[in-house]
């Protein structure tokens, strides 16, 4: 089953398609992107198609991929998020990015927050973590913004990153931190 399309306030979430890898590519590449997403390594095009494949291969197995985010106004990329899996591990991670010059505008928290409503709502997982470099401090705002948690042990499979954690408990339960993530948005499928 294909991931569905989601809506927010701000922002539309597609499924990640093969015609999405150029723009993901110079997404990536961008030195402020990559500089914690890819720990600063230029990304190729095969890798970004490679990644493309892998969220697409993963939505057929376990229904998890990724979305690219694209602004409702404009129809410009903002970025993308989603979920995979850590390798090594059975911890389902949540994933984000955006060109620079959409940061500061709580959209990676908005493009987040309706992911996350949509895996708690048709998965059975107990919870999400995600993940950053000790110096991400943006990221981590953001993870925070969401209601998660500091893990205190490390992620096998990711023992150098910070990882925090959202239990569907506290998701469900803290209606005031969806709302706050969500804004006024309408998260769900998109009609």
């Amino acid at each position: 089953m294909p991931l569905p399309e989601l809506e927010s306030c701000h922002l539309r979430l597609s499924a990640f398609r093969e015609a999405d890898t150029e723009e993901l590519h110079a997404l990536w590449n961008d030195r402020q992107v990559r500089r914690y997403l890819w720990d600063d390594r230029i990304v190729s095009l095969e890798l970004a198609a490679e990644t493309v494949q892998a969220s697409l291969a993963s939505v057929e197995v376990e229904g998890l991929g990724m979305w690219t985010a694209t602004e409702k106004r404009t129809g410009a990329l903002v970025g993308f998020c989603g979920f995979r899996r850590i390798a090594g591990s059975s911890e389902v991670e949540l994933l984000y990015g955006l060109w620079p010059r959409f940061w500061g505008r709580g959209l990676a928290t908005e493009a987040s927050a309706v992911a996350i409503d949509w895996l708690f709502t048709t998965h059975s997982l107990d919870r999400v973590v995600a993940g950053g470099d000790a110096a991400n401090d943006a990221s981590f705002r953001v993870m925070r913004r969401l209601g998660m948690t500091l893990l205190a042990q490390s992620i096998p499979g990711a023992p150098q990153a910070r990882y925090y954690e959202l239990r569907r408990a506290a998701w469900r339960l803290d209606g005031a931190i969806r709302s706050s993530a969500l804004g006024n948005a309408s998260a769900g499928p998109s009609s």
